[in-house]
């Protein structure tokens, strides 16, 4: 295996999540098709606006998301969680404080028993993030 790449689904809010996610994270490369771009002719223009594929790469993270099929199926869950570790605890609580912004904090920044700095949080579109450090950084 070379590398699992957790593909996100937003119900139409691909492109406010992305752009969410962009002023979050440094050096941010973002591709983004939408339906209209694949040629779906058949589709109404809200539907030819929705992400289709996009992908979502900063320093080590890489995610690849999209709006779903177009049906609005796509229902939110709690068995996943996009866990960060980070370099420095600067780094740590700049992304802490930016991904909850009217998100949830599930766990506060603080020491744990693993010799890490270690908070979670839940996005405001539902993503679950874990941030970590280690004690040695």
């Amino acid at each position: 295996m070379k590398q699992l790449v957790p593909y996100l689904n937003f119900n139409g809010k691909c492109q406010e999540a992305l752009h969410f996610y962009q002023n979050c994270f440094e050096n941010v490369e973002l591709a983004i098709q939408t339906f209209a771009d694949a040629k779906g002719d058949d589709m109404s223009q809200e539907q030819q606006d929705k992400v289709m594929h996009a992908e979502f790469k900063s320093d080590g993270l890489f995610f690849m998301t999209s709006d779903g099929q177009g049906r609005g199926d796509c229902t939110l869950g709690n068995n996943i969680y996009l866990n960060l570790q980070l370099d420095s605890v600067d780094e740590q609580s700049l992304l802490f404080e930016k991904l909850s912004q009217n998100g949830s904090v599930t766990m506060a920044l603080q020491q744990t028993s693993w010799d890490a700095r270690f908070g979670m949080l839940t996005d405001k579109f539902g993503i679950q993030w874990m941030l970590n450090v280690l004690k040695n950084v």
